[in-house]
């Protein structure tokens, strides 16, 4: 079964090679995939996993290269500046077109001018996590001691998913929470264990073992469905607590070319993710990072873009979020 679902995916994907024009064949020598975090998180092993794959397929290597900076904003110019023609790729958090150009104030880039979107590739939940002593165990609780306490929370910085989803949550009930903003989600997860802020939204696939060794408390998930990784844990929608019915935050990761890159070289990268995608093996790790294999063409990935970017823009100016 595994031999014939990979016959047919390397079919789809040579039609697409021939289809395309007289130019040069592609492609004739290595491809650069840009993740602009840094290495060995979810978006870096999510990149190794896709380019492993492609490079198989198109009997090229893809090469993976992290730079990382400016919540992204550092790697994304860097592709942005390449030649659009198929050889220089950026995998990121999808927050760097929905997100970073109303954050950034001053800021000269915006990804959405200067970029092709190509598909998005995968989806990841976080959680609503709290120390262990903050003495709550369900999101009421957690609600009712806000109501009365000033609390903080933590986050991988700022207009980052984890800043976000509290920000919209605060808004949605009018608390008045307190953000401590960190490099990444390694400090802030390493300050919630210390006690030293008492809660966060948090990417699951980096807490769960925490929550399995009770030295964090989960209180629920941001996402439309439960996660795996986390049983018995209700979404925040499905807490049935008012004004929290239709809460439903989630990111993603964005595969993006220059813009003016070739249609049918962009149609092929599709194709090669959503073909990496329904790869047993690959699944198999996307499940051990607790990622969603979500897979999109070029064109709904642009209107999805465009549709979170309008929300999020209405969030981040109503709560004043800029970095200058």
């Amino acid at each position: 079964m595994r031999i014939s679902t990979y016959l047919s995916a390397c079919i789809g994907v040579s039609l697409l090679l021939l289809g395309m024009s007289a130019r040069a064949a592609y492609p004739e020598h290595a491809i650069t995939m840009v993740v602009n975090y840094p290495a060995g998180g979810p978006l870096d092993l999510l990149a190794r996993s896709i380019a492993e794959y492609a490079g198989k397929t198109l009997k090229q290597p893809v090469v993976v290269e992290n730079k990382s900076g400016a919540a992204g904003t550092i790697g994304a110019r860097n592709v942005a500046r390449a030649q659009a023609d198929g050889y220089t790729l950026l995998l990121s958090v999808d927050t760097i077109a929905t997100v970073n150009p109303y954050v950034y104030a001053q800021s000269d880039f915006d990804v959405n001018k200067v970029m092709a979107p190509i598909t998005m590739a995968g989806t990841f939940n976080q959680a609503l996590v709290t120390r262990k002593d903050l003495g709550v165990t369900t999101l009421a609780d957690f609600i009712e001691l806000a109501r009365k306490k000033d609390l903080t929370y933590a986050s991988a910085g700022i207009g980052s998913p984890g800043h976000l989803t509290m920000t919209e949550f605060a808004q949605a009930l009018d608390l008045p929470l307190t953000h401590v903003p960190y490099k990444g989600n390694a400090p802030a997860t390493s300050d919630l264990l210390g006690a030293r802020v008492d809660a966060g939204f948090l990417v699951i696939g980096g807490v769960a073992q925490y929550v399995d060794a009770g030295r964090l408390i989960p209180l629920a998930v941001s996402g439309s469905e439960p996660d795996p990784l986390l049983p018995g844990i209700p979404t925040i929608a499905g807490s049935g607590l008012p004004g929290l019915d239709h809460f439903n935050v989630g990111f993603g990761f964005v595969l993006m070319a220059p813009k003016g890159t070739p249609s049918d070289i962009q149609a092929l990268w599709s194709k090669l993710v959503a073909d990496a995608f329904a790869s047993p093996e690959l699944r198999e790790r996307l499940k051990s990072l607790d990622l969603l294999p979500t897979h999109t063409s070029p064109d709904e990935t642009r209107a999805y873009l465009a549709k979170e970017g309008t929300k999020w823009k209405a969030v981040v100016e109503k709560a004043g979020i800029r970095i200058e």
